[in-house]
């Protein structure tokens, strides 16, 4: 074959006709074309944080047997004495008031059940603690909620909806609405749509 077809072959392998070029070099120049493999793609790993990571809003037998478990995958050991655990009818449970000892930290990799109802506090014993929050009713809603945690400045760690609850940002606890805005006399400008872009806040927990 002569040389010049060879490398036009060869510059057709190069911009990317592999089909056709593979199949001639192969047929009249002997020449096996095999494609390089670089690797699978990467496993998506858990975005370091402290997370809800479950509600068991419908527990069967007693429904006082909700819980919520959090875990902490920070990469170090978190003093979560004031933090707080809510639902949107604005129930508080402060996890460290949970704890005999008034104090509660929880370890790296380490797993919180906070329980609805009373019950004698186990930490440091199984595969994850249990502290009780100690209501009489349920407070997790079974048609839908929404479960915030916030640090003991009240700045919003994580939050988790589940069933029919709303999707918007989480308020502030205690926070009131702005007023509104006063009336303009200039004619509305045409209101521009963005192209939509992931939320990051849908899935915190992973990262490619």
């Amino acid at each position: 074959m002569p040389g010049r077809l060879k490398w036009l072959l060869i510059g057709l392998l190069a911009f990317g006709v592999f089909g056709v070029a593979q199949a001639v070099l192969e047929e009249f120049l002997y020449v096996p074309v095999t494609m390089r493999v670089f690797g699978a793609t990467p496993t998506p790993t858990i975005v370091p944080g402290v997370y809800i990571t479950t509600v068991n809003f419908d527990p069967p037998g007693n429904p006082l047997d909700e819980y919520v478990a959090i875990t902490n995958f920070l990469g170090t050991r978190v003093d979560l004495t004031e933090w707080t655990v809510s639902d949107e009818n604005k129930n508080i449970c402060t996890i460290g008031e949970t704890s005999p000892s008034g104090l509660y930290t929880l370890y790296d990799d380490a797993e919180l059940w906070l329980w609805t109802r009373d019950g004698v506090p186990e930490v440091g014993v199984g595969d994850h603690d249990n502290l009780y929050c100690a209501f009489t009713q349920p407070i997790w809603n079974d048609h839908g909620d929404r479960v915030y945690l916030r640090d003991q400045n009240g700045d919003l760690i994580d939050d988790f909806a589940y069933g029919s609850a709303s999707r918007g940002a989480a308020p502030a606890l205690g926070a009131t609405p702005p007023p509104p805005a006063p009336p303009s006399s200039a004619p509305p400008s045409p209101a521009l749509t963005p192209s939509p872009t992931p939320s990051l806040h849908d899935s915190p927990r992973l990262k490619p």
